[in-house]
């Protein structure tokens, strides 16, 4: 299906915002339909080189902002709203292509801080543990930057201190900071889509399980 649009009553000086609300299909059922998506000629997905272009033109209307998700647009009290959590790659220390951005005009809703969600470019994912006894599997997306930091999260309260979206800021602001600044590491993201910085949360320990005989 293709939806065109047509002014009819606006005048010149407002503005019309629109969004594309995916529907992934899940895992292991049948794919049905193909992602909506915005079509403008100044848009580009990928570089000469055949690489994902993650910086907007500024002469497309089309932007990859204001894509987190519903629930993470919640902005109530800043220890009451949900702690959302972006991707980065844990070696090349930039943010993961499919970590989302917040808005750019108020409210600016964003990412509280980042957590590694990939090894590296070519080792995609973050090992976790496995189904079966001793196994690992490799994991990748935000969805596995959320536990971490959820984690660390259930550290601060098992230890009797706070756990709320502050304690995150504080410690992602304090880990940006330690972080060597270019050309020794690349700049953070922007802030809608970094947000207080690139957690250190520590190396992934994998655990050796045995069973019992």
């Amino acid at each position: 299906w293709v939806i065109d649009v047509k002014n009819v009553a606006l005048t010149p000086g407002e503005t019309v915002h629109a969004w594309v609300q995916r529907d992934d299909s899940l895992y292991g059922f049948p794919l049905r339909g193909r992602q909506s998506f915005f079509e403008d000629f100044n848009y580009k997905r990928y570089d000469d080189a055949g690489r994902d272009i993650e910086i907007d033109d500024a002469a497309s209307v089309v932007r990859r902002e204001s894509t987190i998700n519903a629930i993470a647009t919640s902005e109530t009290l800043l220890n009451e709203s949900p702690i959302v959590a972006g991707g980065y790659l844990r070696k090349e220390l930039v943010a993961a292509k499919y970590s989302s951005a917040g808005a750019q005009t108020p409210p600016p809703r964003s990412p509280d801080a980042m957590a590694p969600s990939e090894d590296s470019r070519v080792h995609h994912g973050i090992l976790a543990a496995g189904s079966h006894s001793g196994s690992v599997v490799a994991m990748g997306g935000t969805s596995v930057a959320a536990p971490r930091i959820a984690r660390f999260v259930a550290g601060m309260l098992a230890s009797g201190a706070a756990g709320d979206r502050l304690v995150v800021r504080t410690q992602a602001t304090a880990d940006e900071g330690a972080l060597l600044p270019p050309p020794a590491n690349p700049a953070p993201p922007p802030g809608r889509r970094g947000g207080a910085g690139r957690m250190n949360l520590g190396p992934i320990v994998t655990l050796k399980r045995y069973e019992l005989p």
